[in-house]
């Protein structure tokens, strides 16, 4: 079955697309409350999303205008060389907060002190 994009398509996708941009600043204006100039950091925000938007906006337009998918689809070693790219760099964030919930749990906080507070854990 093949989906028909119609209008009504296109509608569902902007709003969860809003949605998801909403949800996204949201969290940023909630994190703004805490610094002195709140106002500052909501419309920098607000500046950086309208940034990122024009930037894929461009991006696409610039794709379609010189058929970047018809010249990507031919060679597809690009594509080996970025799935090893990103597995990689996944690879290594996952290991690192691997290691850094291993320290919160051991409560090795990196000071020199390790040893001490074990000691303190181990006398309560």
């Amino acid at each position: 079955m093949k989906l028909k994009k119609n209008w009504f398509y296109f509608l569902t996708v902007l709003f969860a697309v809003m949605g998801m941009l909403y949800i996204f600043a949201y969290s940023f204006v909630s994190l703004a409350k805490n610094f002195r100039n709140g106002y500052l950091m909501q419309g920098g925000v607000f500046l950086v999303l309208l940034g990122i938007w024009l930037f894929l906006h461009l991006a696409v337009a610039a794709g379609r205008r010189f058929k970047l998918e018809e010249k990507l689809s031919r060679d597809k070693a690009w594509v080996r060389w970025a799935e090893a790219v990103i597995v990689t760099v996944v690879l290594e964030e996952a290991v690192d907060a691997l290691w850094d919930a291993i320290f919160s749990v051991c409560r090795i906080t990196g000071d020199g002190k390790a040893v001490e507070r074990w000691r303190q854990v181990a006398d309560t």
